[in-house]
């Protein structure tokens, strides 16, 4: 009697990652952590050093400048810090979500790579967009394409959150279906600010600038909810105040 033909050893997640994704979420987190990084420091390439000229444009030695004269080129350029420090925390709470979102996803598949993807894309773009808000701020165009960007990522990572944790295909089984639905409004609100500053442009370019603290404000209230919906925390005796 011939013996039985033995099955083939079982193929290894590794082999198959490719195809249908795996646990390991280490160069993700990596590469989004990297573009934020990027995208922060980018920022401070739209800010520029004042430079003094004569009648005849050229550049006067800055010895000869008085503290006078830097500070009131320095309050001229108000306008591009606080365009700066903007554009800077709207990617520190596009970070803070992704982060918090991040700590929930268990596996990662095709679609929550194009998701990913998608979301650092605008991302990447906002210093570019930060810059041509910060020359023509009072443009119409500028505040849409700024705006628009914002509102789009939004959505792309409301998309991967969906897609994660529909069935918690890739979360963990218990994970409350109460922060689902937290995030997901959370997310949803951050796009429509944006979308709403849109349509308050076309009747005010200025106000609609204002529409995007609520941003700010959405993420304060979030972090009030939260900390209610942990209650009290017990402070351990070696945490410190």
């Amino acid at each position: 009697m011939l013996p039985e033909a033995s099955s083939p050893p079982a193929e290894p997640d590794s082999a198959i990652d490719d195809e249908l994704g795996g646990s390991d979420l280490g160069r993700i987190i990596a590469l989004s952590d990297g573009i934020f990084a990027f995208a922060m420091t980018l920022l401070a390439l739209s800010l520029t050093v004042p430079v003094f000229r004569n009648a005849q444009g050229v550049p006067l030695d800055p010895g000869s400048i008085s503290s006078g004269q830097l500070a009131h080129a320095l309050l001229g350029e108000a306008p591009a810090f606080l365009t700066y420090a903007f554009g800077f925390f709207i990617i520190a709470y596009w970070w803070e979500v992704h982060h918090r979102l991040f700590a929930h996803v268990r596996r990662w598949d095709r679609r929550v790579l194009t998701f990913n993807l998608g979301f650092l894309l605008m991302i990447a773009i906002t210093p570019f967009l930060v810059s041509l808000y910060a020359q023509y701020g009072s443009d119409q165009v500028a505040l849409v394409l700024y705006a628009g960007a914002q509102g789009l990522g939004g959505v792309v990572l409301a998309g991967l959150w969906q897609h994660a944790t529909a069935d918690h295909r890739l979360t963990a089984p218990d994970l409350p279906a109460s922060l689902v639905a937290r995030y997901r409004g959370r997310l949803l609100a951050s796009s429509g600010i944006f979308g709403a500053s849109i349509l308050v442009s076309f009747a005010s370019v200025p106000a609609a600038q204002f529409v995007w603290l609520l941003v700010f404000l959405l993420s304060w209230i979030s972090m009030r909810r939260l900390r209610r919906s942990r209650g009290p925390s017990r402070r351990s005796p070696v945490s410190g105040p």
